[in-house]
């Protein structure tokens, strides 16, 4: 062969395998590309975990979690004076109908306007929402027949809070990132506070001569009107523009997820259990003698008072230990305080008991958004997985408060309710455990 024809035939050979050689380059990019996790347009700029205006959104959702969760913590007051004075002909199970409805209509039209609001559309929910709100308030103001008080307050008022509560869970994650659990905790510390002055403005005030139960409530509508008008006003045009996108009401790739199986699971007990001292514990203050009628509306108060501090604290904590760990610890305490009720004979442990479930069970409550936001790969997706993480849940919450008051009616003891309460809890703490192990493995020291 010719020096010429073997100079080309290596020219070719050379070619060839730096063509090759490239092609598998291109192959692996493009492999690598289709397999990265894709960032959509919003999450090309980290959110500025700070501001005015971020800060402002988490006063804006402060208030709808103040009125929201905190009129439903705080409907034990309510059930307490529906059964005594109001509604005396009703069965607790009866009565614990109108909160538990109230409670699914948080939830599953939360579940709805989660999709609603990651198209853009989170103003309209808002203003919708205050408006129903404010209605529904007004209209229980006049109410003395079951059906009204269900209508006004179970209905009316929970679609209103249905609509607003996505967008007050969802907004932060915008404006944060780092300090996520931080901006989540403060805003979800308004179902303490709201618990608080629900149950105190309530039973200071259906107590005047003057007022009665139709002031009482015309007082809290007044305060709805003006926090709901605060907060759509706090909240809106932060980033909701209405997208063109058609947005996905179900993300179908998530149940093939054996974490969010397991969160989906143990949300069910968890909300069958969870609410059941908030409904009960100052009936069974007043009806064991354990306290004073005007004394007993109180417990209820030192549940949301606790439940305050655990929303503001569990966020420092899941910043150093992890938001799965410290979720799972306040799982374990919510349980063991639910059980320690039934040892509750005096008035200094009903207190201490209902403050530290408070406590455990606002902490729960606090980091669970930040949970599924964790468990949440594409940010477009958080708003539909929220509202899933709502939905099936909502059953849980629609059941387990009629279902202890039906077991209180049929045995007559309040023990056999915080006993299945506090299973119920269990149950959900183990599901929870899993979700932490379907996450991150057998890894006890790891922070997450």
């Amino acid at each position: 062969m010719s020096p010429s024809a073997r100079d080309i035939t290596s020219s070719l050979h050379t070619q060839e395998h730096t063509t090759g050689v490239r092609s598998r380059e291109e192959r692996v990019s493009k492999c690598g590309a289709l397999n990265a996790p894709r960032l959509p347009e919003r999450g090309l700029h980290e959110p500025p975990d700070g501001g005015p205006r971020a800060w402002l959104v988490v006063c804006g959702a402060f208030f709808v979690w103040f009125n929201s969760w905190g009129a439903i913590n705080g409907f034990g007051v309510f059930m307490s004076y529906y059964q005594l004075e109001l509604l005396p002909s009703y069965s607790a199970s009866d009565i614990a109908w109108i909160g538990s409805v109230q409670n699914f209509l948080v939830l599953f039209i939360g579940s709805l306007s989660g999709p609603l609001c990651d198209a853009g559309y989170g103003s309209y929910l808002l203003a919708v929402g205050g408006l129903i709100n404010v209605l529904g308030t007004m209209a229980l103001s006049f109410a003395s027949e079951y059906y009204q008080v269900f209508l006004s307050q179970g209905i009316c008022v929970g679609l209103g809070w249905g609509l607003m509560f996505t967008p007050a869970a969802l907004l932060p994650a915008r404006f944060f990132r780092r300090r996520l659990p931080l901006a989540t905790g403060i805003a979800s510390a308004g179902t303490g506070i709201g618990g608080i002055v629900y149950s105190i403005v309530f039973s200071m005030l259906v107590k005047r001569p003057d007022l009665g139960f139709p002031g009482a409530v015309r007082v809290l509508g007044l305060l709805v009107l003006t926090t709901s008008l605060f907060s759509t006003i706090a909240m809106t045009g932060s980033g909701m523009t209405p997208s063109k996108r058609c947005r996905q009401f179900v993300d179908w790739t998530a149940f093939t997820e054996v974490s969010f199986n397991a969160y989906l699971i143990g949300g069910v007990f968890t909300m069958i259990g969870l609410s059941a001292p908030y409904y009960y514990a100052n009936l069974y203050a007043i009806e064991t003698r354990i306290t004073s009628a005007q004394l007993g509306f109180y417990v209820v108060a030192a549940m949301n008072a606790g439940s305050l501090f655990g929303r503001l604290v569990s966020p420092f904590l899941a910043l150093r230990a992890g938001v799965f760990n410290t979720f799972i610890l306040a799982y374990i305490a919510s349980a063991a305080t639910c059980f320690c009720l039934i040892a509750a004979r005096g008035i200094g442990p009903i207190f201490a008991i209902a403050t530290l479930y408070g406590f455990s069970s606002g902490a729960v409550v606090a980091l669970s958004p930040v949970t599924i936001i964790r468990m949440t790969s594409d940010p477009e997706l958080i708003g539909t997985r929220m509202g899933m993480s709502f939905a099936l849940p909502s059953v849980g919450v629609l059941i387990g408060s009629p279902i202890c008051g039906a077991i209180l009616q049929s045995t007559g003891s309040f023990t056999t309710v915080w006993l299945f309460s506090g299973a119920c809890l269990v149950v959900g703490t183990a599901c929870m455990t899993g979700c932490r192990i379907a996450q991150t493995g057998l890894v006890l020291r790891k922070n997450v």
